[in-house]
């Protein structure tokens, strides 16, 4: 069971925020990156943004339990009153992912054969990826998948051995196990002694909630989740003097992506996203308008804008075999 003993720390402002695949000025460069992410099987994922109820949230990391039952990992809570229980295919159902199968990690020389094709010029024979010397287009898909996907809500430059396989299968089109990688991020969340357990991934958790459990409450505190379109240009600015400053266009493989026939979830329109507003009656003086911020958030505020030269390092020398669970952290 969660224990968050901190109540002024519960949501992270840095944690599984709303993608910015908005086309404009500032996207100059990365415009390519957007089309693809907007074709890719994580777009829904990327772009869902309910009204997220911060009763739901208390209710669930208060009440969380996990279990293995007949083999499967299982998340089991209780949200407004309802018995859920969250399983990797739940969140592959709800969140459209269309992952079942992928790889859920590849090894070290794959991953880093694909970063050589992209135009990375860094020492491919050390454990060390240099961030600042990737092209423009290519920090944005890295940064996207940092922060709206995976569980991290600091340590912006510490590429860990899941995201960088989860950057190889896209760029490749091998795939990605997503569902995967969310699922064992929450379990991490509740491992007795786990550091600085928070409410993690809200978007993917209310999406969840809202489509498994039909009776819900809507209470007037609500959570308003933040898009990464305020900080990604300026994550995207660090160049470093031994970059080639050759920005390498989109890979062969990644051109043909497309979505499974019959996805809803639509391609966005050239505007800003805005906050979910389809409870407007529920938004009282109670509503929280802007998110928690912390003396950890802006810790990792500052580093979101380096200066040179900022060395990505993952935290796993070793190559993890395909049939063993990775560890991300």
């Amino acid at each position: 069971m969660a224990d968050i003993n901190n109540p002024d720390d519960k949501f992270s402002s840095y944690n599984n925020l709303t993608a910015y695949l908005t086309k404009g000025k500032k996207s100059e460069g990365v415009d390519d990156m957007i089309d693809f992410l907007c074709r890719s099987k994580i777009y829904f994922a990327l772009t869902t943004n309910p009204t997220i109820y911060i009763p739901h949230m208390e209710d669930f990391w208060s009440t969380t339990v996990y279990s293995i039952e007949q083999g499967i990992p299982q998340i089991k809570a209780k949200v407004d009153g309802n018995d859920i229980t969250i399983l990797e295919a739940t969140l592959r159902k709800y969140l459209k992912l269309q992952d079942e199968g992928a790889a859920i990690s590849y090894s070290k020389d794959e991953y880093m054969r694909t970063f050589v094709s992209i135009g990375y010029t860094g020492n491919q024979t050390e454990y060390t990826i240099e961030k600042a010397l990737m092209g423009l287009p290519w920090k944005y898909l890295y940064d996207t998948l940092l922060q709206c996907i995976s569980q991290k809500r600091s340590g912006w430059h510490q590429v860990t051995s899941a995201l960088a396989s989860a950057f190889h299968g896209m760029v490749t089109n091998q795939g990605f196990n997503f569902a995967h990688l969310i699922f064992e991020g929450l379990r991490y969340n509740l491992q007795e002694g786990a550091k600085q357990q928070f409410f993690m991934y809200p978007r993917f958790l209310q999406e969840v909630f809202n489509q498994e459990l039909k009776e819900l409450s809507k209470p007037a505190r609500i959570y308003i989740m933040l898009g990464h379109k305020n900080n990604i240009f300026q994550s995207m600015m660090t160049v470093s003097k031994k970059f080639s400053g050759v920005n390498v266009s989109l890979l062969s493989t990644m051109l043909n992506m497309q979505r499974t026939p019959g996805d809803s979830s639509a391609i966005p329109a050239d505007t800003d996203p805005t906050p979910s507003t389809s409870h407007p009656e529920q938004q009282s003086a109670s509503t929280i308008r802007t998110p928690v911020h912390t003396t950890k958030d802006a810790q990792s505020q500052k580093l979101l804008t380096p200066l040179l030269d900022v060395i990505v390092q993952p935290e796993h020398r070793a190559p993890v075999p395909s049939l063993r669970i990775p560890t991300f952290w």
